[in-house]
């Protein structure tokens, strides 16, 4: 796994933590929060393969050199 869709992950889980996703469905405390943690690995898991949400490939555009951004960002596409 590389290092940008790593952090996309746990962004992902950070957000749907947050968002209480697994909501409470009975048992004890120390069950619901097993698998409340069970259901927001999965799911970012889940929304973090193949293109993700897109986090990942703006972070590497952040991170290149500026003459680099600059140069794809004014170079024409070809119509061909």
């Amino acid at each position: 796994m590389e290092a940008g869709e790593a952090f996309e992950q746990i962004l992902v889980r950070q957000i749907l933590r947050e968002a209480k996703v697994g909501g409470e469905s009975g048992g004890s405390l120390t069950q619901q929060s097993v698998c409340s943690d069970l259901v927001v690995d999965t799911v970012s898991q889940a929304v973090c393969k193949g293109q993700g949400m897109g986090l990942q490939k703006a972070l590497l555009r952040q991170m290149e050199p500026t003459k680099t951004r600059h140069a794809t960002a004014e170079s024409p596409t070809d119509p061909s």
